[in-house]
């Protein structure tokens, strides 16, 4: 739970968070290249920002020890458990069993990675990510060296993945690259917090700033190991990132001055993110399914697709988290 210094929840991160997962949500619908163009340039990166923001350290090895161990229930759990129910659906939707679903288990950034549920990666990406930075913290401590230790292994992460033939297990080397994003939200939260409390105007720019560069920038997929220019990768994800933080926190102090009671239903998305990071390609598919019975103009047809996964997904996302199903998902 993302919670400020007073123990209340941050509703504008849960915004933040909530915007990228429908931006994953749409760029899975497929809204055409363009969008998916620009939103891969920083709707992953934004939740390695977001851990590194509200990364506290860590000082002694049993706080060490049980900080992974709360890391391998609520992202490793979940990450095999949705992993082997989509290869068992996807064998029953085939009717054989394939056994190269068995090795995307481990080299999940592979191809299309888990079938009916490629989004998956990123638990195991995040998982890596928080914890060879917290043990890198831990032994290091905050500073300079940690500072260049942190930069040559996200430099490393891109170079892994633009010209290493083969992609690592479990996807370590976006990993590396999202520790630098980790430890950029780190900086601006402990040193240059005033960048989170930008005025309208400032960060409307930052964030197209930030958008135009993407676009500039070649096509960039963490999943894939593609990054452009991989300065002007860093520089735009990092100015959209900041701009689209500061925009929901705007919003956020908007919306619930004005009570709009079915706001909550976009934070939720944002607090369960890890249901629609595993189910959401799922809940696509029957949206397709069903959509298929309709003869409607491609626009249209997406459109709706994207408001039926909406629906489905909220239900699984209650199912998931108001049950005894909860621990699916690592919660208690």
């Amino acid at each position: 739970m993302i919670k400020d210094f007073n123990n209340k929840r941050i509703t504008y991160i849960d915004l933040f968070r909530a915007t990228g997962i429908i931006a994953m949500i749409m760029g899975h619908i497929n809204f055409g290249w363009h969008f998916d163009h620009l939103i891969h340039g920083f709707h992953m990166p934004m939740f390695f920002f977001v851990s590194g923001y509200f990364f506290k350290r860590i000082e002694s090895s049993s706080t060490l020890l049980h900080k992974i161990g709360v890391r391998c229930k609520t992202l490793l759990m979940p990450y095999f458990l949705f992993a082997v129910l989509h290869i068992v659906m996807n064998s029953l939707l085939n009717g054989h069993f394939q056994f190269d679903s068995l090795r995307l288990l481990f080299f999940n950034t592979d191809l299309d990675g888990i079938p009916i549920a490629g989004a998956l990666w990123f638990l195991t990406s995040l998982f890596l990510a928080d914890v060879i930075y917290m043990i890198l913290d831990y032994i290091l401590g905050y500073g300079i060296i940690m500072h260049c230790i942190i930069l040559a292994v996200g430099l490393a992460g891109n170079v892994l993945g633009l010209y290493l033939p083969i992609r690592l297990p479990f996807g370590i080397d976006v990993s590396f690259v999202g520790m630098v994003f980790m430890h950029i939200g780190r900086i601006i939260h402990q040193e240059y917090k005033k960048i989170v409390d930008l005025n309208v105007l400032l960060s409307l720019l930052f964030f197209a700033f930030g958008c135009v560069l993407i676009i500039i920038n070649p096509y960039v997929n963490l999943r894939q190991g593609q990054y452009g220019n991989v300065l002007v990768f860093w520089i735009s994800s990092t100015l959209t990132i900041i701009g689209l933080w500061n925009i929901c926190r705007i919003l956020d102090k908007w919306i619930n001055s004005k009570n709009i009671l079915q706001y909550v239903y976009i934070l939720n998305i944002g607090r369960d993110s890890i249901v629609y990071v595993c189910l959401n390609q799922l809940a696509i598919l029957v949206s397709f399914n069903l959509m298929s019975l309709v003869e409607l103009p491609m626009w249209p047809t997406k459109i709706c697709v994207l408001i039926i996964t909406m629906i489905l997904l909220e239900g699984l996302r209650r199912a998931l988290t108001k049950t005894k199903l909860k621990c699916l998902i690592g919660k208690n």
